[in-house]
């Protein structure tokens, strides 16, 4: 194994998949004042904004998770693979997140 594989697999453990089961959890449990800034007083619909935020941590950690996994086969390089872990993950995140101000914000 390489270095960028190793990295590649840690990132994956200790990254994406951690991020994805905290989504489960804050959503299974509505949980949802684990989210910074949670203010109840700025959301018309409690339930339907933490859904939103969960979809977007969620996708957030799939879109890393599937760069680590990229690297880890060698199918990418170290470019795609700084891309991947810093940028193309924030683009669902915020959509969500904008989403859910949007409709269900105050």
């Amino acid at each position: 194994m390489t270095e960028l594989q190793i990295v590649g697999l840690v990132i994956l453990l200790s990254g994406a998949l951690p991020f994805y089961l905290l989504a489960v959890y804050i959503e299974k449990g509505k949980h949802y004042s684990l989210f910074a800034g949670w203010n109840p007083s700025k959301i018309s619909d409690e339930d339907a904004y933490g859904a939103m935020l969960c979809k977007g941590l969620r996708g957030f950690s799939i879109v890393m998770g599937l760069g680590c996994v990229a690297v880890f086969f060698n199918l990418t390089g170290v470019i795609f693979f700084v891309v991947s872990i810093v940028i193309l993950p924030a683009i669902p995140l915020f959509y969500y997140i904008l989403k859910a101000k949007k409709f269900f914000g105050k």
